[in-house]
């Protein structure tokens, strides 16, 4: 009841913190400890997206998607941070592959089957389409060059092709952001009337600060604990990075998405799934990689083949919808079966 009466956002920031506790629990229980702390970090994203939709809400449509695109997967990259911070670049590695199938593959699956459990089937009306399902199919190509060069033997090089890769990325992606909310942005943005923020300029601020901190706390204690996590469950880097690492990161949004698909509200999935993917393929993997050249573990781009072969048939499988433009149940099912496969793969991938 007193949830209810907080301001948007809050209650999941409380709900967060409430479980965030969690993090004093001994190191005998690390799983359990795993559980609620990414149970918190899934509600502090969750907040963290409200503040920024509302903090949008108050400036011009570019501006509005300018911070959407900055803060929308903040919370994977504070994870990768940390995690390769401790260490464990292989997951790293592995929770940005996770982002991706994730919002390709689960996200557009789950939305379009609760979206069309009623309907015979669903007509996509993408704005934009040619653009965004190009780039991401441009962004993740250059994101595995270095690990085709990795296949073919040439470790040595990996690292300053990796940087070289990761700069270039970058600079596509901002130049992204100028394309799509400078000089062409009516391709992009709709004339449509804002919804009225339910938060206060200043409220919306704190809150993002707020989620942010939160976000950082957890982020650190889950990449400290994640190896006794791995070893007590038998799990591999792959799987716990892919699967349980990069669907964290997202479920906040996926939750969200799903629920406005089951009330009819499902033009936007595709777009949000494409756009998500890209941003993880252009902007936060590019990133990671320039911080961690910095740090005692660099990450490199050398991605295991298995992932290689998932992200690409995931890229392609998205642009197909898109360029089909109609889906139906039955679609969301095979690519719900595609996601299970992929997970059961991962899990056996050591």
């Amino acid at each position: 009841m007193f949830l209810k009466k907080l301001p948007a956002g809050y209650g999941n920031l409380a709900i967060g913190v409430l479980l965030a506790v969690a993090i004093f629990l001994p190191s005998n229980l690390a799983v359990l400890k795993f559980v609620f702390i990414t149970l918190a970090l899934v509600f502090a994203s969750s907040a963290l997206g409200v503040a920024t939709e509302e903090l949008a809400a108050y400036y011009s449509s570019a501006v509005s998607g300018f911070l959407n695109a900055t803060f929308g997967n903040l919370a994977e990259l504070i994870i990768g941070f940390f995690v390769i911070k401790n260490g464990h670049v292989l997951l790293a590695q592995a929770s940005l592959t996770g982002s991706i199938l994730s919002n390709l593959v689960l996200l557009v699956g789950l939305a379009f089957f609760v979206a069309s459990i009623k309907r015979k089937s669903l007509k996509l009306d993408i704005k934009q389409t040619d653009t965004v399902t190009t780039m991401l199919l441009t962004g993740v190509l250059l994101l595995l060059f270095p690990s085709v060069l990795y296949i073919l033997h040439e470790e040595k090089y990996t690292e300053p092709i990796s940087i070289a890769v990761s700069l270039v990325l970058l600079g596509i992606y901002i130049l992204y952001l100028v394309f799509s909310f400078a000089t062409h942005k009516d391709w992009f943005l709709e004339d449509k009337a804002k919804q009225r923020p339910l938060l206060s300029k200043s409220q919306a601020a704190l809150l993002m600060v707020l989620s942010i901190a939160i976000i950082v706390l957890l982020s650190e204690r889950v990449s400290a604990i994640i190896e006794s996590v791995a070893h007590a469950l038998n799990l591999g880097d792959l799987f716990i990075g892919a699967i349980i690492l990069g669907f964290i990161g997202n479920a906040a949004e996926h939750l969200s998405v799903v629920t406005l698909a089951s009330k009819g509200k499902h033009d936007f999935v595709l777009s949000i799934a494409i756009g998500s993917a890209l941003q993880i393929a252009m902007f936060v993997a590019p990133i990671l990689v320039l911080i961690s050249a910095f740090m005692n573990t660099p990450m490199t781009l050398e991605f295991l083949p298995i992932e290689i072969f998932s992200v690409l048939v995931s890229v392609l499988l998205a642009n197909q919808i898109a360029l089909d433009k109609r889906v139906t149940w039955f679609e969301s099912v095979q690519l719900l079966g595609l996601y299970v496969i992929i997970a059961v793969v991962f899990y056996f991938a050591r």
